[in-house]
């Protein structure tokens, strides 16, 4: 895991990170690089990018799947919280995105 805080000329926080996995059944890794930026008023946006890739031990399946990703957080209150996340998956099987929209409290 790699973080960078404040990038120079966009002022953006970036993060970075790998994961391996090596078990019986499964090999392979999941690359990950994420944008973060507070705006005004606390608007919080994030966008991103996660590789995984993997083959299966028994069949030598390969299996890769690509993910962009991206949100925008807005506080209401103190305690309430609205967002708004979308993620779009690219396989070779093919192709799907979703949108939602989530409202979150603290309590």
């Amino acid at each position: 895991y790699v973080y960078y805080n404040n990038l120079p000329f966009i002022e953006t926080d970036v993060s970075g990170n790998f994961s391996y996995i090596n078990s019986a059944y499964l090999k392979g890794g999941t690359a990950d690089i994420s944008f973060t930026k507070n705006f005004f008023n606390g608007l919080y946006t994030q966008a991103g990018y996660r590789l995984f890739q993997s083959t299966y031990a028994a069949t030598k399946t390969v299996y890769n799947q690509s993910t962009i990703y991206g949100s925008v957080s807005y506080p209401l209150t103190d305690f309430l919280t609205l967002s708004c996340n979308y993620e779009g998956l690219i396989e070779s099987t093919g192709n799907s995105q979703r949108l939602f929209i989530d409202i979150s409290t603290r309590f």
